[in-house]
């Protein structure tokens, strides 16, 4: 059996596993915002937790911080400058793929029932002005400087956490960087205290960068973590999953949350060996694509399909299930053909990118 606690030797499965949940999770979410659905008593509670967007961003961002610093640790003399400019052409390639269709959607007119669909589905969400969308030329310098540099995304707006994930890995590199330098356990200590009061009131999301990077580390220096504070973070993880709040005690607790499940993903050598399937390593690859093209599938698409279904007279159950289940299959096929035909292109754009300016 494979040494799930040798950083450098096994991949953490249940890190991928984690990370596409929390992306269809996160989906699923925007989904129900804009076309609501009626659950019985048990099953609204049940659903109060699966579709808690807020904490499965939370997570997704925790593990995203994790990975990267556990990378810094992993690699000798790690050049955060190139780091950082690979990352960002990892995720500005994507979005520019991504506005050039929903420029092209705006033209063709498919946004336009978008409104007519919601006032029969009863649902809103947050303002989507697409008569902003002036040219391609304007979507592109959306896209290199406004998205990840300014975190605008008034198009897509789930994009914001992709500024979150390219501005907080950076962090978790900067901080790796600096925890590793000093020797001093006092030292690590001060800085850690300090980079949380800093982080917090610049913007609290990045307070999880402390937690995941000095999780990283321990990580890679197989300190032992006491199964005690894996049970413990396991009932945290499921019952912050529950709450709902937007005060401060409520963004500690989301820190908490998301911070937790990475204690029981490395630590449980059960868990990382049922993650190692293959429906699982799908999941894990499928969570990006799903997340850039979902947005777009529930603003066009199934708004056409929400009229069509109203027309026709279906049972309001019978046309929430279908138009869920057409919003889940659109955006799984064009997540697959996303990560067939048109990440290894931007993959092989990249390499060559840093091979022409690092070599």
């Amino acid at each position: 059996m494979p040494d799930y606690h040798n950083a450098k030797r096994s991949k953490i499965y249940t890190l991928s596993a984690a990370k596409g949940i929390a992306c269809f999770i996160v989906a699923a979410n925007h989904y129900f915002n804009l076309y609501p659905v009626s659950l019985s008593v048990p099953l609204l509670y049940l659903k109060k937790w699966f579709a808690n967007g807020s904490y499965m961003v939370y997570l997704f961002l925790a593990i995203s911080y994790f990975l990267a610093s556990l990378k810094y640790y992993q690699t000798d003399h790690l050049n955060i400058g190139r780091e950082s400019l690979i990352r960002y052409l990892r995720l500005v390639f994507p979005i520019m793929i991504l506005y050039t269709v929903v420029y092209f959607l705006h033209e063709l007119g498919l946004f336009n029932k978008l409104e007519s669909a919601l006032a029969i589905s009863g649902g809103g969400d947050k303002a989507i002005d697409y008569s902003k969308i002036t040219s391609l030329q304007f979507m592109y310098k959306t896209a290199l400087f406004r998205t990840l540099i300014k975190s605008t995304a008034d198009f897509v707006f789930p994009l914001w956490m992709i500024y979150a994930v390219f501005i907080g890995d950076i962090i978790a590199l900067l901080f790796s960087e600096v925890w590793n330098s000093l020797k001093n356990s006092t030292a690590r200590v001060l800085v850690s205290i300090l980079c949380l009061f800093i982080l917090w009131h610049v913007n609290f999301l990045y307070v999880l960068c402390v937690f995941a990077s000095g999780l990283a580390y321990a990580y890679h220096k197989r300190i032992e973590i006491p199964g005690i504070l894996t049970i413990f973070s396991t009932i945290l993880g499921v019952a912050v999953g529950f709450h709902r709040g937007q005060t401060n005690l409520d963004k500690w607790l989301y820190i908490a949350g998301g911070t937790a499940p990475l204690f029981v993903c490395v630590n449980s050598k059960m868990l990382n060996s049922i993650c190692s399937c293959r429906l699982s390593l799908a999941l894990g690859e499928l969570s990006f694509p799903v997340y850039l093209v979902h947005q777009p599938v529930t603003t066009s698409v199934c708004a056409y399909l929400c009229l069509y279904l109203n027309t026709i007279g279906l049972n309001k159950g019978y046309q929430n299930t279908l138009l869920f289940l057409a919003f889940l299959l659109m955006t799984i096929l064009l997540a697959i053909i996303w990560l067939k035909m048109i990440q290894p292109l931007i993959q092989k754009c990249i390499a060559f990118i840093v091979k022409v300016l690092f070599q």
